[in-house]
């Protein structure tokens, strides 16, 4: 397998180029501007790269996103910076975010091979780990 293939099947997990080409560019352009224009960049064309992003939703800085096209983000969440979404694995991988969630600095959240579903006003510290290969509701 071919580095960039590789890289597709970590990261992105989806075989469409026009997805790929928009993730790279999305994470590229937009995910280190600071301030209020970062977060302006990133509420408009972050939900483009998801499965589902509800309204309200703010993303923070230096997001790490591994196949974000799995991944369901609720109303009014807010994702801080420094964090890792990962939903990598098979098909039925998995993460759901529901509505007016907090997620702090540096926390990760992977659901490699399984599925995680995080409840309605969960607030989720700074450094955390949520992780598994099967099921966490």
């Amino acid at each position: 397998m071919s580095d960039f293939a590789k890289y597709k099947d970590i990261f992105i997990g989806n075989k469409n180029l026009f997805y790929l080409i928009k993730y790279e560019i999305v994470t590229t352009l937009f995910d280190q501007i600071p301030g209020a224009l970062g977060l302006f960049l990133r509420k408009t064309f972050y939900p483009t790269l998801f499965k589902r992003v509800g309204k309200g939703t703010i993303f923070g800085k230096n997001l790490i996103l591994r196949h974000p096209h799995k991944i369901e983000i609720g109303k009014n969440v807010i994702v801080s910076d420094h964090i890792i979404l990962d939903a990598q694995g098979k098909k039925d991988s998995k993460i759901r975010i529901d509505d007016n969630c907090f997620i702090s600095n540096f926390s990760i959240i992977s659901a490699r091979n399984g599925q995680i579903g995080i409840g309605k006003n969960t607030k989720i510290g700074s450094h955390c780990r949520i992780a598994t290969f099967q099921k966490i509701e």
